[in-house]
């Protein structure tokens, strides 16, 4: 598509110019980041005043009030903060014997039981954590101040 590029990056360490963007969407990595901290600033860094970070991932239970410190500490405003957790789960328990059949079908047989865990197939440690409330889902719309 014109004007569309993949670019391949460090989230803490944005490869753009300060004030580039008015939005930046980020899905389900950053609980992958070595400092969150890091990754708030970079963005912070990087999107215009008054623009807007949304943020969706989710965290184990117990993990959550450190996330928030971070996004409290950022300098940025939580315009909306909603906890999809129980919407997540029922799209993973719809979606799993289509998942279950890619993986079968496209995957090697050594892969089976690591792609159905990282793909929250029923019965696997992460399908089991959001069944229990181990892992939560949010989702933040936030502004720079």
């Amino acid at each position: 598509l014109p004007n569309l590029h993949f670019l391949r990056g460090d989230a803490e360490s944005l490869p753009f110019e300060d004030s580039a963007f008015d939005v930046i969407v980020n899905v389900e990595s950053s609980h992958c980041y070595g400092s969150m901290e890091r990754f708030l600033g970079e963005v912070r860094r990087v999107l215009r005043q008054r623009g807007h970070l949304l943020l969706a991932d989710f965290r184990a239970a117990d993990a959550i009030a450190d996330l928030e410190r971070s996004l409290a500490q950022s300098g940025f405003e939580v315009l909306a903060r909603r906890d999809i957790s129980r919407q997540v789960f029922a799209a993973l328990r719809q979606q799993g014997p289509r998942r279950r059949k890619l993986i079968l079908d496209h995957a090697p047989s050594v892969l089976h039981a690591v792609l159905g865990d990282f793909a929250s197939l029923e019965g696997s440690n992460t399908y089991l954590s959001f069944k229990t409330g181990g892992f939560r889902y949010l989702s933040y719309i936030l502004l720079r101040r």
